[in-house]
């Protein structure tokens, strides 16, 4: 219960459930030694005490109270020590980093552990994230790195630490929570002052760029919030490269070409994001239409224009998962992209003013971008029903 754990909020307390962890760790490893090949430890009663165990740990350290435990000296240095002497597939280690994790929500803590424990920070991020079999470890070593992620004064050593190259690395992963995490990593990134490195590491001219995996894990997974924050990742991407900061030349002008040649492929995740989550989610639907709209002046309003058009439109949307359906109990189609636009430029029901603003930017810049495009269903539909509403 929550009381318990605010009574276990102490550090006495916490180092002697840890030495209880360690005591049944060690003996579950001798217990493994001497187990026939064919028996299964991992069910065994001490496996399951140790599993018990680290769970108590995890959820105590994961309250409030229990934060100022990390400025406690005994605390701070049982956990660092049992992360450089255990193995990765420790469950004393991996406890060890979710304990971490979880004091890793401040900035205080957060900036105090990548500048006080850089060669800590590199083994979770060269040894754990991207190497450890184990997906627990895995599990624990990426939210850890995602929560320092947040303080801008480390994302500049976190860059040069090889972070985002790490996080790149397993962006298609198959577990889940790794795979959210290294999206969360890389989002956050993309807005720190070494922001540039983070991208050059998603896009690159080679085939197998870790934004081609981005552009085709959001086409393909059905797990609502994995495609939200994989197309609100591709957003941030898009807005990076193109949108210069300042009247200098593009740093990034190289990069924008290996992104030109993603295509469609580029404009489809905005569009079904537009259209699947505006309801839920404004400030995404926001996002990807800013995305949308710097796409059209950067020569890409065809394909966006294309998704006017119902029935392509239609093609992004062959299966959805139930948990992309605003109703959950409806199984009918979501609407066509240009109805969304019309509701947002009309502001009919609960519309956001900026995302209706937003809209209006963006019909404007297609509206400016396809005066000399070929006549099609989807540019008919942008001048006869879409660019009166302006």
């Amino acid at each position: 219960s929550s009381q318990a754990r605010l009574q276990l909020c102490l550090a006495e307390d916490l180092l002697r459930i840890f030495d209880v962890l360690k005591h049944y760790s060690l003996a579950g490893q001798d217990d493994e030694d001497g187990e026939n090949e064919s028996a299964n430890v991992n069910d065994s009663p001490n496996s399951r005490t140790i599993d018990a165990v680290s769970r108590m740990i995890v959820s105590v350290t994961g309250e409030d109270r229990a934060l100022a435990l990390f400025d406690n000296k005994q605390v701070q240095n049982q956990l660092l020590d049992t992360i450089c002497t255990y193995p990765i597939n420790s469950p004393l280690a991996t406890t060890a980093v979710l304990c971490l994790g979880n004091f890793a929500r401040t900035d205080t803590h957060c900036e105090q552990l990548v500048s006080e424990h850089s060669d800590l920070i590199n083994q979770l991020i060269r040894n754990w994230l991207t190497s450890a079999a184990d997906v627990r470890a895995r599990h624990a070593a990426s939210g850890l790195l995602k929560n320092l992620c947040l303080p801008l004064p480390n994302r500049t050593a976190l860059v040069s630490m090889g972070l985002p190259e790490a996080a790149a690395s397993v962006i298609d992963t198959a577990v889940v929570p790794v795979q959210a995490n290294a999206i969360g990593i890389l989002r956050h990134l993309l807005s720190g002052p070494a922001a540039g490195q983070t991208v050059r590491c998603l896009v690159d001219s080679s085939d197998a760029s870790a934004f081609g995996k981005l552009l085709e894990t959001v086409r393909t997974t059905d797990i609502d919030a994995i495609r939200c924050e994989g197309t609100r990742l591709v957003a941030a991407t898009v807005k990076r490269i193109y949108v210069r900061r300042d009247g200098t030349a593009d740093p990034l002008q190289d990069v924008q070409a290996a992104m030109n040649s993603a295509g469609f492929d580029l404009v489809a995740p905005l569009v079904r994001l537009v259209v699947l989550d505006g309801q839920r989610h404004p400030l995404l639907q926001q996002e990807a239409l800013v995305a949308l709209s710097i796409l059209a002046a950067a020569g890409r309003a065809s394909d966006i224009v294309r998704l006017l058009d119902p029935s392509d439109c239609a093609e992004l949307f062959p299966s959805l998962p139930r948990d992309a359906m605003d109703d959950e109990e409806s199984s009918e189609p979501p609407p066509a992209f240009v109805e969304v636009l019309k509701k947002l430029l009309r502001q009919d029901g609960p519309v956001w003013p900026q995302s209706a603003l937003q809209a209006k930017s963006l019909v404007s810049q297609l509206q400016a971008a396809t005066k000399d495009l070929p006549v099609s269903n989807g540019l008919s539909i942008l001048r006869s029903d879409i660019v009166p509403l302006l």
